[in-house]
């Protein structure tokens, strides 16, 4: 990864951006959609699973944030024996737009390492 400017994401772990978000774009209904990929790839730790993902984020007028993450653990990460649902964990649904933290947030990780959640406000 080449260097990298870090956003620290409330406690979803420091997140660390291999290029600058790219701009985000209009969506349907004057919503705002920001995706990570494949301009930028995300490291995240959350209760212990590292991985690293990409991520999408639709933020509508009324500033309610809606994001999909998905991606696969870290080489030296461990791997669950069955799949594990996180949930609670901080996270920030709404960026580039907005840095208010999640109302709701769960992710799963599978025991062939592949890790998906989401999260909003």
């Amino acid at each position: 990864m080449s260097p990298s400017r870090k956003l620290a994401a409330a406690g979803l772990a420091a997140v660390g951006l291999a290029a600058a978000p790219a701009p985000a774009a209009l969506a349907g209904g004057g919503a705002t959609r920001f995706s990570s990929c494949p301009e930028v790839e995300l490291v995240a730790t959350i209760d212990g699973y590292t991985f690293s993902m990409c991520f999408s984020t639709i933020v509508n007028l009324r500033g309610d944030a809606h994001a999909r993450f998905s991606g696969h653990l870290a080489p030296d990460s461990p791997v669950p024996a069955q799949t594990v649902r996180l949930t609670g964990f901080p996270c920030l649904a709404g960026y580039p737009s907005s840095f208010d933290p999640a109302d709701f947030s769960r992710a799963l990780v599978t025991r062939n390492g592949r890790v998906t959640g989401t999260c909003r406000t």
